[in-house]
């Protein structure tokens, strides 16, 4: 099972939104998330949380959360999305707002296998192994590591075969060049950050 989880950062295109739900078994909106689905008039499967951005929906499963807990809304929805017997989970609306937040969903890719970050302008993964690109010639590609990591990068503009520090910039803003790119991270953890449209 695919699940979307709808969060309440940015949602700069409501079309893109609402085209993004038909690919999904499972749509969940974490806490102020429902605010994006009902400009779009489109009832999600679940929605959860503390309820302090939104309020609670009475004609929709809801699961509540109290305002002082350990976890925030999107790994709570992250969670319940496993627990449904979701497969692959897809965050949107992650990014934009609050810079804690931002900074916590993208880190929340590299607690949970399957899961990645799907926006209008760009798609966010945690990668460890080889990684397969398609479809993304002329696209801007940047890699950040989480720790010292190593790397080899073929039918990039600027290939690589060597480590990548914590805090480099080296690998930020490099150009697939071919129809089929390669990823490997042989040691250690990479962000891998998929620019549509820089």
């Amino acid at each position: 099972m695919k699940a979307l989880i709808i969060l309440n950062g940015e949602c700069r295109n409501c079309t893109y939104l609402f085209n993004q739900i038909k690919e999904f078994d499972k749509i969940i909106c974490a806490d102020g998330g429902y605010k994006h689905l009902k400009k779009l008039n489109i009832k999600p499967d679940a929605v959860l949380g503390d309820f302090d951005s939104t309020d609670e929906p009475k004609d929709i499963e809801t699961v509540r959360y109290p305002v002082e807990k350990d976890m925030t809304d999107a790994e709570i929805a992250i969670e319940y999305a496993i627990s449904c017997g979701a497969e692959e989970i897809v965050l949107t609306c992650a990014l934009g707002g609050r810079v804690d937040h931002e900074m916590a969903n993208i880190f929340l890719l590299t607690a949970y296998k399957n899961v990645s970050i799907a926006e209008e302008n760009c798609k966010i993964m945690c990668l460890d192994g080889k990684t397969i690109l398609k479809n993304c010639k002329d696209k801007t590609v940047s890699i950040i590591p989480f720790m010292k990591a190593k790397v080899t990068l073929s039918g990039f503009k600027y290939p690589l075969d060597g480590e990548i520090n914590t805090g480099s910039t080296l690998t930020l803003s490099n150009i697939v060049e071919n129809d089929t790119a390669i990823v490997d991270v042989t040691e250690g953890r990479c962000i891998l950050i998929i620019n549509h449209t820089i």
